[in-house]
């Protein structure tokens, strides 16, 4: 408490010494200066798993600056390069999440942003048990304990945005836009009919370069913009010499004696994205409004891989050798939307939008290696020949609906979605005959209802309802039907208190159906799967808010959310006929609730505190508990406030369901719930207003 003490003092004699300066006037270099400043030290105490709650929050002691924002306006003619400026920032200093910006412009000419921001990304979960059962060569695999998944990185994301636009001219906007993943995570791959960890680092960047144009010609709005993306990718697999695995390292058949002594994959990709997007929007009449988009993109891909492999082969036979390859692919896609809107009478109104969708893919790769090490990397039919494979995706898809509005305070909504979409893959190898991997039709009948109600001044309902029917999807799942319902409540009877009541129910079965997954060259070997299903998700809300007296606000929320998944797949190849179940429950529920009162005109507290309590396959118990206390005062005539903060989380486990269902009578010591955590953070935040 004495180091906080004695940074706060610094502070504050920084901020006084400054009172006379330029950084406490409100007018520097001729431009009028608006700004604040949130600043001071944070101090944490994190009991029991570190870990899991780096994972969760990553928040940690020291000094932040936990925002920043400085304005600047300059009078008209000032004859400045630039008329105004903003500077922001947030969470500097070693928080997960820093962003900075800057915004400066000429009135009339030119506007340019600037932006900054990244992500810290974080998840190890070794101690944490997952029992899995599947089904493998006929025999079920038994469990493993530990999550074989692993990360930690870093996302960054910088923008540049130029908008250069003169009455009376185009308007011009140039732009650029950067991201990039970088870190390290394990990863698991399935390589001779078993399991591994492998170390995997990431190396990601996107580059983003893009113009364009707009102009207003009558009453038509036309624009203009094209890209240019660029990605480039280098991805490495590796497990060292000096871990080498056993077999079964991530659970298995126990008679597969697969094991890596060491094993490396690098590949590098480059992609290059052209992408122009055309668009109209006129208003030709009062009663009628029309719109036309069309985008084209044309992607080209190549890659190059090498792999060095030392290994076991799940029949004991010993596999070394290198593997090394090309690739190349492409894709154009066409995309065209047209729509209108018509008003066929005062409260009647017709709304049409039509979409096409066109995507043509193609790619081909060439891995050459041993056989030993392609059949170890599953590649006994791409293995040193030249593959290619050709997808072929169009769709179309309309969606009418009518607007009408009986009475003033009362609005209804009803219409119809209708989609057509065809696929064909086809997999052409010199080796293998010519396959047709997928050739299927998918319709999709959706059916819309809605209404908007205001009985009378202070409530509002609104209703939704879709009902979608799937038939023949792209995917291995069968044929579905779907229905989907929202209800909004607000109702506030008075200035000072307002209730709100949210309702969203989602229902989706996937009946058995047909077996078939669309692959004509599987179904003449006697190869195909059925999958069915039921999904029901129920979401709740109530939430309440109340000012007694001026000054003194409270608020409240319950939310209950309710998932329930059971699944069931049958797979028949061989003349063996394999399935599976499975089963999987959520719910939750979450309340929330908060409280400020301004005690007197230069001290306010305020109060939070959220539960969230989980029950289901996965329960656990969360809680978010804060206060606060602003004290506002006056240094130089300039307002600052000194802000006190605590706050309490905490994670508690119950153990997991699906554990104690393989294990009932006795859960072995291995399954232990090594996740909770207790937090405790004390923050000073002096707040500096530059008025």
């Amino acid at each position: 408490m004495r180091k906080i003490i004695a940074i706060m003092a610094g502070i504050l004699g920084i901020v006084m010494g400054w009172s006379g300066s330029a950084w406490a006037k409100t007018e520097l270099w001729g431009y009028d200066l608006q700004g604040t400043l949130g600043v001071g030290p944070r101090v944490v105490d994190v009991d029991k798993n570190q870990r899991k709650y780096r994972e969760d929050y990553n928040l940690f002691s020291g000094l932040r600056l936990f925002d920043f924002s400085l304005r600047g306006e300059a009078e008209e003619g000032a004859g400045r390069p630039f008329d105004y400026f903003k500077l922001e920032g947030s969470s500097l200093g070693g928080d997960p999440y820093p962003f900075g910006s800057v915004r400066l412009g000429k009135r009339g000419l030119y506007d340019l942003k600037m932006s900054a921001r990244k992500s810290e990304y974080r998840y190890t979960n070794r101690d944490e048990t997952r029992a899995f059962s599947s089904v493998q060569e006929g025999l079920g695999a038994p469990f493993f304990v530990g999550d074989p998944h692993a990360f930690e990185w870093d996302r960054k994301f910088g923008n540049v945005d130029l908008v250069i636009n003169p009455e009376g001219w185009p308007r011009l906007n140039l732009f650029y836009r950067r991201q990039e993943q970088i870190g390290d995570s394990i990863t698991s791959r399935h390589l001779s009919r078993a399991h591994f960890s492998l170390f995997e680092p990431v190396d990601k960047a996107t580059n983003d370069y893009g113009m364009g144009l707009s102009y207003r010609l009558g009453f038509v709005d036309l624009s203009f913009e094209q890209s240019l993306r660029l990605w480039n990718n280098e991805i490495n697999f590796f497990r060292p010499r000096t871990q080498p695995t056993s077999p079964g390292e991530l659970g298995g058949n126990p008679r597969f004696l697969t094991a890596l002594s060491a094993f490396d994959w690098r590949q590098s990709e480059s992609t290059k994205n052209p992408l122009t997007r055309l668009g109209l929007h006129a208003t030709p009449l009062d009663w009628l409004e029309m719109n036309a988009a069309y985008i084209f993109s044309k992607t080209r891909q190549n890659h190059s891989f090498v792999s060095s492999i030392a290994a076991t082969a799940f029949n004991g036979d010993p596999v070394a050798g290198t593997l090394f390859g090309r690739g190349d692919g492409e894709r154009d896609i066409h995309l065209f939307d047209l729509g209108f809107s018509v008003k066929i009478l005062e409260n009647l109104f017709f709304h049409n939008t039509y979409r096409l969708y066109d995507s043509e893919s193609s790619g081909s790769t060439i891995p050459r290696g041993n056989d030993g090490v392609i059949d170890f990397l599953g590649l006994e039919e791409e293995g040193n020949v030249v593959t290619q494979v050709d997808d072929d995706i169009k769709s179309h898809t309309l969606r009418s609906f009518f607007e009408y509005l009986p009475l003033e305070n009362l609005a209804l909504r009803f219409g119809y979605l209708w989609q057509s979409r065809q696929a064909r893959r086809v997999r052409d190898n010199p080796e293998q005959r010519r396959a047709v991997l997928r050739d299927m039709t998918t319709r999709d009948n959706n059916f819309i209802f809605g209404f908007d109600y205001r009985p009378f001044r202070g409530l509002s309902i609104v209703g939704e309802y879709e009902n979608l029917a799937v038939d023949n999807p792209f995917t291995e799942i069968s044929s579905s039907d779907e229905h989907r319902t929202k209800i909004l409540v607000r109702y506030q009877p008075f200035r000072n208190l307002g209730l709100n009541l949210d309702y969203h129910l989602i229902q989706r079965k996937n009946t058995g159906g047909t077996p078939n997954i669309g692959s004509p060259v599987l179904t003449e070997q006697g190869v195909f799967n059925q999958h069915s299903s039921d999904i029901d998700q129920k979401n709740y809300a109530v939430s309440l808010w109340y000012q007694p007296i001026r000054g003194l606000m409270w608020n409240a929320t319950y939310m209950r959310q309710d998932l329930d998944f059971d699944t069931e797949t049958e797979l028949f190849t061989d003349g063996v006929l394999r399935g599976g179940s499975s089963v999987f429950s959520e719910d939750n529920n979450i309340f929330l609730t908060g409280l400020s009162y301004e005690l007197t005109s230069f001290l306010t507290t305020s109060f939070n505190y959220r539960l969230a309590n989980a029950e289901g396959s996965f329960p656990l118990d969360t809680g978010d508990f804060s206060l606060g206390l602003l004290y506002k005062f006056k240094v130089g005539g300039k307002g600052m406030g000194l802000d006190l903060q605590y706050r309490r989380m905490r994670l508690d486990e119950k153990g997991s369901r699906l554990v104690e269902q393989f294990f009932s009578e006795k859960r072995p010591p291995f399954f232990r719930q090594d996740n909770e955590y207790e937090v405790n953070l004390w923050t000073v935040l002096l707040r500096v207003n530059l008025d």
